[in-house]
């Protein structure tokens, strides 16, 4: 009975090695990336890192699109402490709309 109990023992460790699984795509990018949402109506993942967002789809395995993230000057960074303070938090995640490929997502 121990022999038997050592071996189903063996045989789990051994399954728990071997089930462990490496990515099978890897992306790399310029910047960490900062956020990442898969928008429902379509699965294409959307990333935003440093200055740039993406457009990733996972059935092609390539990114579709890349656009430069909106730039605020100092005027738009100025009214906005006027009128919200200067500890106003804004979201940076994404938002899915709902029924939609769009996503909407807050700059600061």
């Amino acid at each position: 009975m121990r022999k038997i109990i050592i071996a189903f023992a063996l045989f789990l460790y051994v399954g728990v090695l071997f089930a462990q699984k490496n990515p099978d795509k890897i992306l790399a990018f310029d910047n960490n990336v900062d956020d990442l949402i898969v928008v429902p109506f379509n699965g294409v993942a959307v990333v935003s890192e440093g200055n740039k967002i993406h457009g990733y789809s996972p059935q092609d395995e390539s990114i579709l699109w890349t656009i430069d993230a909106p730039k605020r000057d100092a005027v738009d960074i100025a009214s906005n402490i006027l009128v919200n303070g200067p500890m106003a938090g804004v979201s940076m995640d994404f938002t899915p709309i709902e029924d939609t490929p769009f996503i909407l997502k807050f700059f600061d």
